[in-house]
């Protein structure tokens, strides 16, 4: 496929005005662990996910000092203030590890039943022709779309860069959907579901012949693994559980404690309101339960509503009524401007003139 240089650049000049193109649309409500970031002017914006009940993992690159992400827009609806934005201290796109990765906090716990895990973030587990899945709101509108990818090894690249390779068919159409702007930091996930990347851009590429390839990469969270529990530092989980048929509830949470500083993390779950003091589950028994380890609570609720506390700063809703979720939302944004597109199709364009020559 061929596109003159004006064309490409016209292209990117239309990503505002879209999600995730050519991707699969998915109901926000079944992914209510993923988010929508507003920069204070309503002007940029960026995804994220949430972890741990009031912190969100995105992109550093998204919380620019200039015009900082401010807000958190849900799938309920009800706009959370950013208290705090954490990005990782060795940011920086010309290092090794470029680390563009960022933890910021909210003033209060999102309601979300559906999270997903981390993988086991100390080893490298993505590689070579893994099926990969983005996910991101784009640039405006809160429909969320995942785009498909094949990770691909450069050997180029930052050591916590991936690299995605888009799908598409023999005539060489993109047929699983590209990132555009705005789905930055918005989640990588992996065959089995679980968080291994923040998305940190995409741009499509031309050589000299006039011929062009679109890059999808996004920051190695192994990388970053430290960071990650530094700033946590406690429990990841869902904030709402509901139970099942059988009247009991199942909860899966993840260790993002530092055992650095903490050490061995030591099981002190209790229950209020109306729901047994009775606790089972894996968890129990786990005197030392390592980062990124995955564990379960069951409680035997049989219709009642109340609280388990997996600490007195952490707490799960069980059986909460849903809320309802507002229409409307966040005002239309973009990621780049007209000259950032300019300044980074220029350095594209030298970039493979480099390659070329």
């Amino acid at each position: 496929m061929k596109i003159t240089n004006l064309a490409l650049l016209m292209a990117g000049l239309s990503f505002n005005a879209l999600a995730i193109e050519g991707g699969t649309s998915v109901n926000w409500n079944d992914y209510d662990d993923m988010v929508k970031l507003y920069s204070t002017d309503n002007a940029q914006t960026c995804s994220g996910t949430v972890i741990a009940g009031k912190f969100i993992l995105t992109a550093a690159h998204c919380l620019t000092p200039e015009n900082p992400m401010t807000q958190v827009k849900p799938a309920t609806g009800h706009s959370l203030d950013i208290v705090a934005q954490n990005t990782h201290p060795d940011f920086n796109l010309l290092n090794k590890n470029w680390h563009d990765v960022a933890v910021s906090e909210l003033n209060q716990p999102i309601n979300a039943k559906n999270v997903h895990f981390f993988a086991d973030l100390t080893k490298d587990t993505v590689k070579e022709d893994d099926a990969l899945r983005v996910f991101g709101f784009g640039a405006t509108g809160e429909q969320l779309n995942y785009a498909k990818l094949t990770m691909i090894d450069t050997g180029k690249n930052p050591q916590d860069r991936l690299d995605g390779k888009v799908i598409t068919n023999g005539a060489g159409d993109i047929t699983g959907g590209h990132t555009i702007g705005g789905d930055s930091g918005g989640a990588w996930l992996d065959k089995n579901n679980t968080i291994v990347a923040t998305h940190s851009g995409g741009s499509w590429m031309g050589d000299a012949n006039g011929n062009s390839t679109r890059e999808t990469y996004s920051t190695n969270l192994h990388y970053s693994k430290d960071f990650i529990l530094e700033k946590v530092n406690g429990w990841h989980y869902p904030t709402l559980a509901y139970e099942t048929s059988d009247g009991k509830v199942t909860i899966k949470v993840q260790s993002l404690h530092n055992s650095v500083v903490d050490g061995p993390v030591n099981q002190a779950p209790y229950t209020s309101g109306d729901l047994p003091a009775e606790i089972g589950g894996t968890c129990l028994g786990m005197n030392d339960i390592k980062p990124f380890q995955t564990c379960t609570y069951i409680i035997e609720s049989q219709g009642g509503i109340g609280t388990l506390h997996l600490s007195d700063s952490e707490s799960i809703a069980i059986n909460k009524p849903i809320p309802t979720p507002e229409s409307g939302g966040g005002d239309s944004g973009g990621s780049l401007g007209f000259f950032s597109l300019i300044a980074l199709f220029g350095l594209g364009f030298v970039r493979n003139s480099k390659k070329n020559a």
